[in-house]
């Protein structure tokens, strides 16, 4: 197996930090934004593995990149990962994120930075051999949704107490790691990392320099225990309803403290149970079995309802009379709703991405994803070891359960950052897990001539 392994830096001097209601203006840097590549071949194929430090971007510009990368390294499309890491302190971005307007010269100078990491780590390549492995980390992710006493369904509601009756669902808690060495030099050089919480730690006054969030500290911590040269790709799991804070448990412990865990808490804490996994591999210098597959699937898109029209056109009413003072994010709704062309396409298309390499299989799903859709995938996948990666090849914006959508709930708010209408979930699931037994059938053909070796029946006498 030949890999190599680059990093290209993209941090602004200064500028927008989309992720928030309003815009947050950041000058200088806490830990730098960057665009991480693992390119590994496996006899005539090749893969690509690239997380960005930035927010989201658009489908069109992943798909651009992903092109790019294909055409320098001669693959194709389907063998090239792009993943933005989500962090909510990063820089602007080509997509208008509420208050934030869109920069595509900025997000595209990002791309430039991943196509030039991936050509790098492509002519970098050595001998090396490879483990996987997984553990848990119970510490830092919480659901942030909630069924309140009052029967609602909120997102994010606050130390309340009593209030709180239970968390709308489980928080996925599993870490899976590759660690890959270069065979000459025996040690580490890269460590591919899915873990499942939003990069949106540093609060209220830290949100004044750019931050690749616990990701970057992650990386921080490896490189002190590992190498300074180590890389490390990390692939964010699906957590768009799972964030550091507690709030039914609110303590002040040695990782908590009032229901928030610190970037820095949460990335040292990480490496710790990355470094524990890293040490029960057993590592292999055979060539993987590599397979990749892409398809589009069709769900139902939400548009702005009359009603919803009704209700924007009184909310700018109110604001240009000066009756009250609106909410920021009641006048971008009201914005986007009123400026929503009237005829909508009914339907838009989502992309699910699955590639297998050795003993993993990773599927990439484009947009912020609720819990509930990678723990149904992993459930129904014939793989052991199944990672789900969110806002890969792109953004669809929040991928929520109807009820979410129904409730009020914030990620289930119609807006341009959550559009896919009900039944996208089982889209999504259904899809992914169709896809998932084809490679997995592909798999036994190519490796065991399509037989699949079962247990003989045992039969009991009383």
């Amino acid at each position: 197996m030949l890999a190599g392994f680059c990093e290209k830096e993209f941090t602004p001097e200064k500028g927008n930090m989309p992720g928030e209601i309003g815009p947050y203006f950041a000058e200088g840097t806490r830990t730098p934004l960057m665009a991480h590549a693992a390119v590994i071949t496996s006899g005539t194929e090749t893969q690509v593995f690239v997380s960005m430090d930035i927010i989201f971007i658009t489908v069109d510009l992943a798909q651009n990149i992903k092109k790019k990368i294909a055409d320098a390294l001669s693959i194709p499309v389907e063998n090239v990962l792009l993943a933005c890491t989500h962090t909510h302190t990063g820089c602007g971005t080509d997509y208008q994120c509420w208050g934030t307007p869109a920069e595509p010269e900025v997000a595209a100078y990002a791309g430039e930075m991943a196509v030039a990491a991936a050509v790098e780590a492509y002519e970098s390549r050595t001998e090396c051999k490879y483990g996987t492995g997984y553990d848990f980390e119970k510490r830092f992710s919480f659901n942030r949704d909630w069924y309140m006493a009052d029967g609602r369904l909120r997102s994010n509601p606050g130390f309340r107490g009593d209030d709180l009756v239970m968390p709308f669902d489980t928080v996925d808690q599993v870490v899976h790691v590759m660690r890959i060495d270069d065979v000459a030099e025996d040690r580490p050089r890269c460590f591919i990392v899915n873990y499942a919480n939003h990069p949106d730690n540093h609060k209220g006054n830290e949100r004044d320099k750019f931050s690749a969030d616990y990701p970057g500290y992650l990386r921080l911590a490896l490189r002190r225990r590992f190498g300074r040269d180590v890389t490390v790709v990390f692939l964010n799991g699906t957590c768009g309803d799972v964030n550091d804070m507690d709030f039914k448990n609110r303590t002040s412990d040695s990782y908590r403290d009032h229901g928030l865990c610190p970037p820095e808490l949460i990335g040292e804490g990480l490496a710790e149970t990355v470094a524990k996994i890293s040490e029960g591999l057993v590592m292999k210098a055979d060539d993987p079995f590599m397979q990749a597959k892409s398809e589009l699937h069709e769900t139902l898109r939400r548009h702005a309802t009359d009603e919803m029209r009704a209700w924007a056109k009184m909310i700018m009413d109110k604001k240009a009379a000066g009756e009250e003072k609106m909410m920021e994010h009641s006048l971008l709704l009201a914005e986007q709703y009123l400026a929503e062309p009237a005829e909508m396409p009914a339907t838009c298309e989502v992309e699910i991405h699955t590639m297998q390499l050795g003993d993993w299989v990773i599927v990439g799903l484009p947009g912020e994803i609720y819990t509930c859709i990678g723990t149904r995938i992993k459930a129904n996948s014939p793989y052991p070891k199944t990672l789900v990666v969110e806002l890969e090849s792109g953004a669809n914006g929040y991928i929520s359960p109807d009820i979410i959508q129904d409730c009020g709930a914030y990620e289930g708010i119609y807006s341009s950052i959550a559009f896919t209408g009900h039944g996208t979930v089982d889209v999504l699931v259904n899809g992914a897990t169709g896809m998932l037994r084809e490679m997995h059938q592909n798999y036994l053909d190519k490796t065991l001539g399509g037989i699949v070796y079962r247990p003989a029946h045992i039969s009991r006498k009383n």
